[in-house]
């Protein structure tokens, strides 16, 4: 074989295993939605003190969330107005060493944003974007489960 035939077949394989290890994080995130029930909160005050210092250290800003139905920036618009992020609702405490926020961001196009985050001997942070408004707890396992969830970072 050429060296770029080499080449090719070197990326085509590196990309195979990427998404299989994807997929593999995402089933491990299945298992636990699918095999455990979150309990699951509106309020804000419940997200935990070293998830938002974690947050800061891993994002440069701060986490910050208007309450579910109140008013945000649904916007592009930089403004300190309204926080950039409502809240949908979150998990009151860790499951298998998981938690997870789920909220919305406005712009162009609003998203709707899963973050969960492992308590590891630092705490990770995994953002997946999900294409679908008002989801109930049983209905985003359902898009967990059909995997249609993306991995955004």
């Amino acid at each position: 074989m050429t060296k770029t035939k080499n080449k090719a077949k070197f990326l085509i394989t590196l990309l195979l295993v990427s998404c299989k290890l994807l997929s593999q994080k995402n089933e491990t995130i299945i298992n636990t939605f699918t095999q455990h029930t979150f309990e699951i909160s509106h309020e804000i005050k419940l997200i935990p003190k070293e998830i938002k210092k974690a947050y800061f250290n891993r994002f440069n800003e701060r986490l910050v969330l208007a309450a579910p139905g109140k008013p945000y920036n649904p916007t592009d618009l930089i403004s300190d107005r309204y926080p950039r992020r409502r809240l949908i609702y979150l998990s009151t405490f860790p499951i298998a060493g998981m938690g997870f926020i789920f909220y919305e961001i406005g712009g162009i196009v609003k998203q709707n944003i899963l973050m969960i985050y492992y308590y590891k001997p630092n705490i990770i942070f995994k953002n997946f974007l999900i294409e679908a408004e008002g989801l109930d707890y049983q209905n985003l396992v359902k898009y967990l489960i059909e995997n249609k969830i993306y991995l955004i970072e």
